[in-house]
């Protein structure tokens, strides 16, 4: 947030990645083993020092020290930890085509936001800031978990509205079969939630239970893709990474990234890319922000430089971040 504020808009006539629809907002077309010390040389030589290799260094020093002195209790760390791991494929099943609309930001997304634990401002020195907020934010910490959830019921979730509206016990089961029933099982299998039109508006009517049913805080902590932001992010990485995610949103697939700047801490966030357009310069990713659900924000991808670029916002201050796709395998 030392650089200079930007301000970026969402085109909605654009001819590229958005479909005019609804009465607030367009409906968005929603339309890569540890590192050996010559390659490390070599990356760091060819990109910026943005990440480090100390932390996976690190990590590899001493589980060669502990495989020595303790084989068998590292052994059995090691096994428990590939347990965890596996634990987010074990309701997965094959894909499948997904959806043929495109995400309608008015409807598909929750009408409740992640809270900002802090209060982000520059001070009297040009310098970016914090404090805490007042009073104290009661859902907060959730990127992960909203940005996740939206994902899935768009996937999975089919809206009756023209059925009577279910007991709590009923949307309980439904919500926690959307959200946590699987990442990778195929989307022709929609569950069905009567009673509303919408997620928009079933979020609106069921706050409380979206929020307990979809998951507490600790899985934007425990997300099982963390692991990659400690690895460096090389450009061929980035730009690789831009082709997939327009490939996605060609056929209406959305999906969720993990933001950051590791190992700087300024930035480490979860998104839902929900649609693009194509630029002069390369490509805007339609983004729904889990801290900012009032309008969609941009994403920008730089093909000269192959870097993402996040506008300035009340969470950060703007500027390049690294960026991949999490909720898309066993390992991510």
């Amino acid at each position: 947030m030392w650089e200079k504020r930007k301000t970026l808009a969402v085109n909605s006539n654009a001819t590229t990645g958005v479909i005019p629809s609804g009465d607030r907002y367009p409906a968005v077309k929603s339309g890569g083993g540890p590192p050996h010390k010559t390659l490390a040389r070599i990356l760091m030589a060819q990109e910026e020092r943005e990440a480090s290799w100390s932390a996976p260094v690190l990590w590899r020093s001493c589980l060669d020290r502990q495989f020595k002195s303790h084989p068998t209790a590292t052994a059995g760390v090691v096994f428990f930890a590939a347990i965890f791991l596996f634990a987010g494929c074990a309701t997965s099943r094959p894909k499948t085509a997904t959806s043929h609309r495109p995400f309608d930001f008015a409807k598909d997304t929750l009408s409740f936001s992640n809270e900002l634990s802090w209060e982000y401002f520059f001070d009297g020195n040009g310098k970016w800031n914090s404090r805490s907020r007042e009073p104290p934010p009661q859902y907060q910490l959730h990127c992960f978990v909203v940005a996740h959830a939206a994902k899935q019921f768009f996937k999975y979730a089919e809206f009756h509205p023209d059925e009577p509206v279910a007991d709590e016990k009923t949307y309980r089961r439904l919500i926690h079969e959307i959200v946590l029933g699987g990442d990778l099982r195929p989307d022709t299998l929609k569950i069905k939630i009567p009673g509303y039109a919408s997620l928009h508006e079933f979020s609106q009517s069921q706050e409380k239970l979206l929020k307990e049913e979809s998951g507490g805080a600790w899985r934007s902590y425990f997300q099982r893709g963390h692991w990659r932001m400690m690895l460096p992010f090389s450009r061929r990485h980035q730009e690789r990474a831009s082709e997939e995610f327009v490939r996605k949103l060609e056929r209406n697939e959305p999906l969720v990234i993990h933001v950051v700047r590791f190992p700087q801490l300024s930035i480490n966030h979860a998104l839902l890319l929900i649609g693009f357009e194509r630029t002069e310069k390369g490509v805007g990713f339609f983004v729904y922000d889990p801290n900012s659900p009032g309008k969609p924000t941009v994403l920008n991808y730089d093909r000269e430089t192959r870097s993402f670029l996040l506008p300035s916002n009340p969470y950060f201050y703007g500027g390049k971040v690294n960026v991949y796709e999490v909720y898309r395998s066993c390992f991510y």
